[in-house]
C-alpha cells in the first residue's frame, strides 16, 4: 500500500515522498484537513492493517491529523476531508475522538504524540474498524462500515507540517485456527 500520487487522490496542499511512503502537508488550507488516500482500494480479503509512523503532528490536539478508512467519494480535491464525510471512519490522533459524517464521538482517552505508531485495522467480514497504539488494541471504533463498497485507507492531514509515514501493511486470509489434522489408525482402518 502506498499514498496515490494522482489528482483525484490527494488534495494540492500535500505532498507525497519516499516512494509513495510519506504524505506532508505542504500548505496551509485555513485549518480545514486535506485527505490522500492509500491505493490500492481494500477488497477481497478478510483482515487488512496498515501502520503509519507519526513524523509530525500539530500541538494542538484539535489541529493533529487523522487515520481511518473512507469509499473515497469525498472530493478531495475541493479539500473536503473523509471524516467529515458520510463515506468516512476516522481517528483523531491528537484527542483520541472518532470522526464520521462530520461528528465527533468519544473513542479513547489514549492520544498519539510524534514517533508513535498507529495501526488502522479494517476487518471486511465483520463491516468494522479498529485502532492500535504502539501495538496495543484500542477496541473496535466503528462496526458499521459497508460490506460492499470499496474501501481506502486516508490521512486527513490538518496543519501545515504534519507527516505521516507508511511502516507496514499487514493482510490476514481469514483463518482463526489452522485446519485440523487427520490422524489414521493403519491397524483399524478408522479416521479419529
Amino acid at each position: 500500500y502506498v499514498f496515490r500520487n494522482h489528482v483525484t487522490a490527494h488534495h494540492d496542499s500535500i505532498g507525497l515522498g519516499g516512494y509513495g511512503k510519506m504524505a506532508l502537508k505542504q500548505t496551509d488550507t485555513g485549518k480545514r484537513p486535506a485527505s490522500v488516500l492509500l491505493t490500492p482500494p481494500v477488497r477481497g480479503v478478510p483482515q487488512t492493517e496498515i501502520e503509519f509512523q507519526i513524523t509530525h503532528m500539530h500541538d494542538t490536539p484539535e489541529d493533529a491529523l487523522r487515520l481511518g478508512v473512507c469509499t473515497g467519494e469525498h472530493n478531495l480535491r475541493e479539500g473536503d476531508d473523509a471524516g467529515s464525510s458520510d463515506g468516512g471512519w476516522m481517528f483523531g490522533c491528537g484527542t483520541g475522538m472518532k470522526f464520521h459524517a462530520g461528528e465527533a464521538d468519544a473513542y479513547v482517552r489514549q492520544t498519539v504524540r510524534p514517533g508513535d505508531i498507529v495501526g488502522v485495522i479494517l476487518d471486511r467480514m465483520r463491516c468494522r474498524v479498529s485502532i492500535k497504539i504502539n501495538g496495543v488494541l484500542q477496541g473496535v471504533m466503528f462496526d458499521n462500515l459497508p460490506q460492499e463498497e470499496d474501501l481506502y485507507f486516508v490521512a486527513d492531514l490538518v496543519t501545515v507540517g504534519e507527516c505521516v509515514t507508511i511502516c507496514d501493511a499487514l493482510v490476514t486470509s481469514g483463518w482463526d485456527q489452522l485446519p485440523q489434522r487427520l490422524a489414521i489408525d493403519p491397524v483399524e482402518f478408522t479416521v479419529t
